[in-house]
């Protein structure tokens, strides 16, 4: 893996993973008040669906990186391919929770892709973890 490749998608995923570990530290600690307030704002009912299945799959995604890169792990063209495709397909599905919840708002939007994700990031952690692992691999570089 290029160093440009592996430097972008670590910032990238180390920030994502700031921000939600900001937005749950925020929410979880703050009494009450987040959650009368994210009733209002679609934006804060964006980040409680989403927040701890993009921190689980940041976390997969930067130790999966650090071990690609650090082991000059390379992959077959099918490896590569049969990694990255579930693991941008969980990606949609974080976004596909989105569009009810900024649809509907959290009252009428709790449809079926955001209770998915909702559940599993509450019972199934690493699976998310293990998804952005495998981002990580798909995006190795290919054997020669």
């Amino acid at each position: 893996m290029q160093k440009s490749t592996f430097l972008g998608n670590f910032i990238f995923w180390l920030v994502m993973a700031a921000i939600s570990i900001a937005f749950l530290a925020w929410y979880n600690l703050s009494g009450n008040a987040p959650a009368d307030i994210a009733q209002a704002t679609p934006m804060l009912q964006v980040g409680m669906v989403v927040s701890a299945p993009i921190l689980l799959y940041a976390i997969g995604a930067i130790i999966g990186l650090i071990v690609v890169y650090l082991k000059r792990i390379h992959v077959t063209n099918t490896t590569k391919t049969m990694c990255f495709i579930p693991a941008t397909l969980v990606l949609a599905l974080f976004i596909a929770a989105v569009a009810p919840v900024l649809s509907f708002g959290t009252q009428d939007g709790l449809a079926i892709t955001t209770v998915i994700v909702v559940y599993a990031a509450s019972m199934a952690p690493l699976m998310f973890v293990m998804f952005g692992a495998l981002y990580a691999v798909g995006i190795a570089p290919i054997k020669e």
